[in-house]
């Protein structure tokens, strides 16, 4: 037993030097037991990570083949489970045996090529894995009465000005990736707090940057640009609104089909349970785009090592174990104080 400690506690060191320049994170290694649906340039992956006679961990990943981002994700999943918490994601509705489940907002579109992924956990035993999917996303144009928009200049000067647009939710509900189409004879030089999508003529298309995407109810967003050279005093109107809303339905294939690859048959694996994440844990590695969870490590033991002994290493480091999977040993670490300010080498 002394020699699996060693064993362990050489491999943590190792791994606390890897990270000493920068914050410690776990990360879940990719096991897919569960069936992978493939419906046009999506796949959704059902992974069950433990079940025992009480309840299941699992998460569902949903990867985008496309070459366009999938705005303000949100999907219906037929399943005769019940989930009882739900991390990274929202559940909207549960009626009649299917699922509505949208985004956590800070994850709200999924890149193009890229995947979004979250958690979920029941309250019974796990029998039955979900039968489809439907994406559930579209833009559904919004009424005049909806919003109001203003455009108002900033800064002028002989040649040109800054101008602003601001629009305004007059909704009882968010408004969810905002776009804005708007005619005006001047042309924008350069623009900020938004996207130019199209300009063809005097018509102008602007989607939201990435952090002002939802407008909440009562509230507004604005976004500002450059006019170099004035070419007319003609003010910027027209101002038509969309959004992103539940619109578009992808078909899943049908049970049985080609494109499901059916699960394993599992057993119940023992105690499993972990710590829970919000968004002010999560880190993103600039170059490679992963997500992680600071201050955290995934560690897997070697086979025969109690958890006690776990425990007391954890203890030694100033660490505690807040998720442990028992069938395959291993342990979701966290550092009781940022790891960043204890070790530098």
């Amino acid at each position: 037993m002394k020699s699996y400690r060693i064993k362990f506690m050489a491999i943590l060191l190792a791994l606390l030097m890897c990270v000493c320049l920068v914050d410690t994170h776990a990360l879940v290694a990719d096991e897919t037991n569960g069936p992978v649906y493939e419906s046009g340039d999506l796949t959704y992956t059902f992974t069950l990570q433990g079940s025992w006679n009480s309840g299941y961990n699992a998460s569902i990943r949903i990867d985008n083949h496309s070459a366009q981002p999938i705005e303000d994700w949100r999907f219906e999943m037929e399943y005769a489970g019940s989930i009882s918490n739900i991390w990274n994601a929202v559940i909207e509705s549960n009626a009649d045996g299917k699922y509505i489940i949208k985004n956590a907002g800070w994850n709200q579109d999924i890149a193009a090529g890229s995947y979004v992924e979250f958690g979920l956990s029941g309250a019974e035993a796990f029998d039955q894995y979900p039968s489809s999917y439907t994406m559930l996303t579209g833009i559904a144009a919004n009424s005049s009465e909806d919003f109001t928009a203003v455009f108002e200049i900033t800064n002028d000067w002989t040649q040109g000005f800054t101008g602003r647009i601001t629009i305004t939710n007059n909704t009882d509900a968010v408004i969810e990736d905002w776009v804005l189409e708007f005619d005006g004879e001047n042309e924008i030089s350069t623009l900020w707090d938004g996207q130019i999508v199209s300009h063809e003529g005097t018509h102008y298309i602007v989607k939201s940057a990435d952090y002002n995407q939802n407008i909440p109810v009562g509230g507004s967003v604005s976004f500002n640009f450059n006019v170099d050279f004035r070419s007319s005093d003609a003010e910027f109107t027209n101002f038509a609104l969309s959004s992103y809303a539940d619109l578009s339905q992808i078909t899943p294939p049908p049970s049985g089909g080609d494109d499901i690859h059916e699960p394993d048959e599992f057993d119940v694996i023992g105690e499993a349970y972990f710590k829970d994440s919000t968004p002010e844990d999560i880190v993103t590695d600039e170059e490679t785009g992963i997500r992680y969870v600071r201050n955290q490590l995934l560690v897997s033991a070697y086979v025969g090592v109690e958890k006690s002994v776990i425990e007391d290493i954890c203890d030694e480091i100033g660490a505690t174990i807040v998720g442990y999977m028992e069938v395959v040993n291993d342990y979701q670490i966290e550092f009781d104080e940022d790891i960043i300010h204890r070790h530098k080498i």
